[in-house]
C-alpha cells in the first residue's frame, strides 16, 4: 500500500509498545495459510471473532470479491479517517497491507518479509514471537489439512539439455549459493514441491535459518501445484544453472576430472 510519510511519522513508537503489531502478522500469517488451503471463502468464520473494524471490513470485501483496488481504498481511507497514531496506527497499516497480501496469494513467508518491515529496526520482533510460537503456528497450520498429494510424494525431475533437477544434490555448495542467489523465492518454492528429498536437502543445506524458514513457510502454504508448474520453475533454475556455467561461475559436472 501507498502511505503518505507523514503518516509514517505518526506510527513511531517504542519497541515494546509494537509487540501489538507482532501478534497482528501472526494472526495475518494464518489467514494467509488458511486462506490459501481452503479459500478465501473460508475466513468468513473468523470475520465473527474479529474486533477491528478495519480487520473486519478488510477481510469482509476480499470474501466478498472487491476488486484489490477497491479494498485498498476502503482501508486507506478508514485508517486516514480514524484519527490514530503510534502503535495503534502502526497496527492497523499492518493489518491493511496484510489484508491485501491476502487477497492476492501472497506466500506466507513473504508476507512477514513484508509486514515486519513496517517494524523497522524492530524487524527482529517477529523472529523472537515466531521462537515462542512457532509450535503453536505450525500446529495451526496443520489442522487446515495436507495437500492432494501428501500421501504419495510425487517427485518431479525436469531437464534443461542434459542437465537434470537431481544434478544439483551433485554439485558443490558454493555453486549452489549462485544458483540460488539467482533464483526468484516463489520458483524455488514451487520446484521444492516436487523434488526429491536429495535435492531437498542440497538446498536447505545452502540457506541462512532464517531463509530456509520462511522457505519452508512457503511450501506448506501453497498448497497444491501442478506438476506442469513444478516442471516450468524447476527449469528455470536449471537455466539459471547453465547461464552461471557459460559464464564460468560454477563448474557442472559432466563427467570429466575436476580438481576441488
Amino acid at each position: 500500500m501507498n502511505f503518505e510519510l507523514a503518516l509514517f511519522d505518526r506510527m513511531q513508537c517504542t519497541r515494546a509498545e509494537k509487540n501489538d503489531a507482532v501478534t497482528c502478522i501472526a494472526s495475518l500469517v494464518m489467514f494467509s495459510h488458511k486462506s490459501r488451503k481452503l479459500g478465501l471463502v473460508a475466513l468468513e468464520d473468523d470475520i465473527r471473532q474479529i474486533d477491528d473494524g478495519i480487520c473486519r471490513r478488510g477481510l469482509q470485501l476480499v470474501i466478498d470479491g472487491c476488486d484489490p483496488e477497491i479494498v485498498s481504498r476502503v482501508l486507506l481511507i478508514m485508517i486516514y479517517a480514524g484519527g490514530m497514531k503510534g502503535a495503534e496506527l502502526l497496527t492497523a497499516c499492518i493489518r491493511a497491507e496484510g489484508i491485501l497480501a491476502v487477497q492476492t496469494g501472497t506466500p506466507p513467508g513473504t508476507m512477514v518479509q513484508i509486514l515486519t518491515a513496517y517494524l523497522g529496526k524492530d524487524a527482529d520482533l517477529w523472529d523472537e514471537y515466531f521462537e515462542q510460537h512457532q509450535l503453536e503456528i505450525s500446529g495451526y497450520r496443520d489442522t487446515l489439512g495436507t495437500d492432494v498429494c501428501a500421501g504419495e510424494k510425487i517427485v518431479v525431475n525436469a531437464t534443461v539439455g542434459c542437465l537434470s533437477f537431481e544434478n544439483l544434490a551433485g554439485m558443490a555448495d558454493i555453486h549452489i549459493q549462485k544458483i540460488l542467489r539467482g533464483t526468484d523465492s516463489w520458483n524455488l518454492a514451487i520446484a521444492m514441491k516436487g523434488a526429491s528429498p536429495r535435492v531437498i536437502e542440497k538446498i536447505y543445506a545452502n540457506l541462512s535459518s532464517r531463509a530456509a524458514r520462511l522457505l519452508k513457510e512457503d511450501i506448506d502454504g501453497m498448497g497444491p501445484v501442478r506438476i506442469e508448474d513444478v516442471v516450468q520453475c524447476q527449469q528455470h533454475i536449471l537455466n539459471v544453472a547453465l547461464r552461471l556455467s557459460e559464464a564460468g561461475e560454477i563448474i557442472i559436472a559432466d563427467g570429466r576430472d575436476i580438481i576441488e
